[in-house]
């Protein structure tokens, strides 16, 4: 049924609906359907979140509410098979470690475009193939769907164009998502992720607001960089740089 606010939240109460699956945004607007009717969502034993991941602010809202998290990763994510179980699996984790689906499987490249085996920790490009998985794009343009096509299809294989490392294989198999691979700089192997360089700009003392971001030269090279705004105006870019320096890897510190 679609609903609106209160409506939603009357039904919700009414049925006593206490599992819950479906995408990021839907849970940002439950949130506030619920703040509004000062609703707390009692009895409620697990959300699945799918087509993208949940913010740190709302996975910590849920954790206050008591409401275990699970992620899992692909088209087929909403299935109730996953949603109604106990929720075992389910997390009031910082990192979000997606479940694997049934029927689907899923690989992650390395430098080379090969992929990389075995059950140990593994990061980059990802890709996934399975008879849920879309076949191809249907674009009502047919050269931008055969573009696109030529670009996230080999074989029955979809490359997502996204980041993970996964961990573990089979039923064990845990899907990390690290971002899109055109926001992250990767380096002999290694994902280098923007917030890395926010959790150091915003402990140095003079500086209001800090982001990194990943940028590329004219040469096609990737490197990080960050945008500052300064409390004490008297603090150089140098200063803050040569604090990078210090706590952050290398690859990660950001260029002038």
């Amino acid at each position: 049924p679609q609903f609106r606010n209160q409506e939603l939240i009357d039904y919700i109460a009414q049925y006593r609906i206490n599992r819950f699956a479906d995408t990021p945004s839907f849970f940002f607007s439950l949130l506030i359907m619920c703040q509004t009717a000062k609703y707390a969502l009692p009895g409620t034993k697990s959300i699945t979140v799918g087509l993208g991941t949940l913010s740190r602010e709302l996975r910590k809202t849920f954790a206050l509410l008591k409401i275990p998290v699970m992620h899992c990763y692909g088209m087929a994510e909403n299935v109730w098979t996953i949603a109604i179980e106990d929720g075992e699996k389910a997390a009031y984790a910082e990192e979000i470690k997606c479940r694997a689906l049934p029927g689907i499987k899923y690989k992650v490249l390395n430098d080379a475009g090969a992929e990389i085996v075995g059950p140990d920790r593994r990061e980059g490009p990802f890709a996934l193939t399975g008879e849920t998985v879309m076949s191809g794009y249907n674009n009502s343009d047919p050269k931008e769907a055969e573009r696109m096509n030529r670009i996230t299809k080999r074989g029955t294989w979809l490359y997502t164009a996204d980041a993970c490392r996964l961990e573990g294989e089979d039923d064990e198999l845990t899907i990390s998502f690290l971002g899109r691979e055109q926001d992250l700089l990767r380096v002999d192997g290694t994902y280098y992720l923007p917030e890395l360089v926010d959790e150091v700009l915003k402990k140095i003392p003079g500086v209001a607001e800090g982001a990194a971001f990943v940028r590329e030269d004219s040469h096609g090279q990737h490197s990080m960089a960050c945008a500052v705004v300064k409390q004490n105006k008297t603090l150089t870019s140098q200063e803050i740089l040569e604090r990078c320096a210090q706590e952050l890897p290398s690859p990660a510190v950001p260029r002038q």
